[in-house]
């Protein structure tokens, strides 16, 4: 305060008579020279003082006793990120795929509660769930007894025996049988399915595609086959109506296979 006092003597002067300089009074511009001055030294005072405010505030937030940032503007764009990258297990399940691992949303070697429950919530509550000896429809399977669980012609396969996703006496999801009886309309990542052709088959999978044509054995045509990788463990496989580049796939299986 003592500073601005002291700043508006001149101001003063001029109005109690003491008299501008000779070049303002001949020129008559005491009025403009008074305004002048009283703005600028109130602008100076002003601005010291916010200054002076701006310089306690910044020695309160270094100290760390002035008011705390809001939240939203602390959380850094990474742990945004993180807490979405949390949930995407929620928000972004996959879909049900034909796959050499399972079917997306249950990987073989699952248990079978967990296996069926994922599937039924994407397909709906199975249309037969039913349970064989291991020398069953599907043939001769691990195990002493096979359960099938089945959403028209996908047939999911839970056994008790020892395959390579699981121990003997610990029932899990095996292998599954994908058949033409159906309107589930299911794919691989590539976009394979039944009714595909050969030829697909090749553009899709390249030389990891084998054919091998009908096969006579003791029982009579036995048809021809495909494998995408290998035949069994960490492979597709599946059945065909013929050998040609124009020949369809009629089945596809993935899982440990069961002998005839």
């Amino acid at each position: 305060m003592a500073r601005c006092r002291a700043g508006y003597a001149p101001a003063m002067r001029l109005r109690s008579g003491l008299g501008p300089p000779r070049a303002i009074r001949e020129f008559g511009v005491v009025p403009v020279v008074a305004i002048v001055v009283i703005s600028v030294l109130a602008t100076a005072c002003g601005g010291d003082s916010g200054s002076g405010a701006t310089e306690s505030a910044r020695d309160t937030r270094g100290s760390g006793e002035g008011p705390s940032t809001p939240p939203e503007a602390t959380a850094s764009p990474t742990s945004r990120t993180s807490a979405a990258a949390d949930r995407s297990d929620v928000l972004l399940r996959p879909d049900v795929l034909l796959r050499p691992d399972g079917l997306g949303v249950a990987a073989f070697g699952d248990l079978p509660e967990y296996a069926v429950a994922a599937l039924t919530a994407y397909l709906g509550e199975p249309v037969r769930d039913t349970t064989e000896p291991a020398f069953s429809s599907f043939g001769t399977c691990p195990g002493t007894n096979l359960r099938a669980v089945e959403w028209g012609g996908l047939a999911v396969l839970i056994t008790d025996g020892e395959t390579a996703y699981g121990v003997e006496g610990g029932p899990h999801f095996f292998a599954y049988v994908y058949r033409p009886d159906d309107a589930l309309g299911l794919v691989t990542r590539e976009g394979i399915g039944l009714g595909s052709t050969v030829a697909d088959l090749r553009d899709a999978y390249g030389a990891e595609v084998r054919v091998s044509p009908d096969q006579l054995t003791p029982e009579g045509a036995s048809g021809a086959t495909f494998e995408v990788g290998t035949y069994g463990p960490g492979g597709l496989y599946g059945s065909l109506d013929g050998a040609a580049g124009t020949s369809s796939v009629t089945e596809i299986s993935a899982g440990q296979p069961c002998g005839e």
